[in-house]
């Protein structure tokens, strides 16, 4: 689903991200939600919009993988036709998880405050709300500045970056869209959060939603 025009009288959540917000079917991957969540249930994703339901009764949700966003160090305002689509006036609530692709950082707190910008300036009824980085310290610190800087909400996971226990892990079984059950052999699925770290991130946004 995509928001292209408008938004209705229901609630309007948009998730912007990278493979923890949405990854289609590949030979690691097996479904088309948050890697790596058991099944898409249990995604943050599909987590916030079943809280928002419960606050708000009917809830209009989408998201988009904007993963090209983080690869694409050397202009990424050059990628923001492919998000545009996205940012119609009148949405509600908007996540912003981006930063565990971003290898080349010369630029990336510029980067991402102007992303930022350029959000709001698209919809300026929105409450945005950055998730913290899953992996990074120093992309953390970056993104906390900038969310600060424009007075963004921001998610913090610095209780659980680096923890097993939030993680996927190797081994894991997921449920794919096959009706099968598959098993997290690869390393980068593996780093992903697991069911556990999709919840701490869901309850997170759903208590700056309430702010």
């Amino acid at each position: 689903m995509e928001f292209t025009s408008s938004v209705g009288d229901d609630f309007d959540y948009l998730a912007i991200g990278n493979s923890i917000t949405l990854h289609l079917i590949t030979d690691f991957w097996w479904g088309e939600w948050g890697m790596a969540a058991t099944t898409p249930e249990l995604d943050y994703y599909h987590l916030v919009t079943e809280g928002l339901e419960n606050q708000y009764g009917s809830v209009n949700s989408a998201r988009y993988n904007y993963s090209v966003w983080e690869i694409q160090a050397h202009d990424r305002t050059e990628t923001y036709d492919f998000l545009d689509n996205w940012l119609v006036d009148g949405i509600d609530l908007i996540t912003v998880q981006l930063s565990e692709n971003a290898s080349d950082l010369s630029e990336f707190s510029v980067d991402f405050e102007s992303l930022l910008h350029h959000i709001q300036k698209k919809c300026p009824s929105a409450k945005i709300v950055v998730i913290d980085d899953f992996c990074s310290d120093e992309k953390s610190v970056m993104k906390k500045c900038d969310a600060e800087e424009l007075g963004v909400c921001f998610v913090d996971l610095s209780d659980i970056r680096g923890k097993s226990e939030y993680q996927a892990g190797m081994g894991t079984v997921v449920n794919g869209l096959d009706g099968k059950e598959h098993i997290i052999e690869h390393s980068g699925v593996a780093a992903h959060p697991g069911d556990e770290g999709m919840r701490y991130i869901a309850d997170r946004v759903i208590e700056m939603s309430k702010e």
